[in-house]
């Protein structure tokens, strides 16, 4: 029977992708799976087109990060260690934003 760290290969959820929360996200993903949230519906969807408006990730490297999701949705919060429902996966949370 084999074991695994929860932390060997962790699911990443960054909350807030602006100037400093997408460029860790798009670094992460390079190792890790990545839940990217951020509270603005229209700056999900120009991320899943590859488009930064903070000019600090090139559309290149948005598209090729293979291991990185977008999200906007809060269903409804998962009370302990204040995760919200959807970011359940997410073994490590870091927050750039507040999402009260």
């Amino acid at each position: 029977m084999s074991t695994t760290n929860i932390l060997d290969k962790p699911t990443l959820a960054i909350i807030g992708l602006g100037y400093v929360g997408l460029p860790l996200a798009v670094a992460f993903s390079e190792q890790y799976s990545v839940i990217g949230y951020d509270i603005n519906a229209s700056r999900i969807e120009a991320l899943q087109k590859g488009i930064d408006n903070t000019l600090e990730v090139s559309a290149d490297a948005i598209l090729q990060s293979k291991g990185l999701q977008f999200t906007n949705t809060l269903k409804e919060y998962y009370t302990e260690l204040f995760k919200p429902e959807f970011l359940q996966n997410g073994d490590l949370q870091i927050p750039f934003q507040s999402i009260y």
